[in-house]
């Protein structure tokens, strides 16, 4: 039998971040990884459907680490 894992499947990009941080690679996450359709690591061009989504989460994280 094939089983199919989807642990992220359920988490907003914020609950992602949160992992991140709580796993201690926030940083590696958001300097090194792409998510940009335009390969730009990091934040991105900005511009693109992924790098909005990704910078909106990142700032609804830090928001939330703001209210704590």
């Amino acid at each position: 039998p094939i089983r199919i894992c989807t642990p992220f499947m359920r988490m907003t990009k914020a609950d992602e971040w949160a992992l991140a941080a709580k796993l201690g690679i926030f940083d590696v996450i958001a300097n090194e990884t792409v998510t940009c359709y335009n390969g730009i690591p990091g934040k991105g061009c900005g511009k693109c459907p992924a790098c909005k989504l990704r910078n909106a989460g990142l700032k609804s994280y830090l928001e939330s680490q703001a209210d704590n």
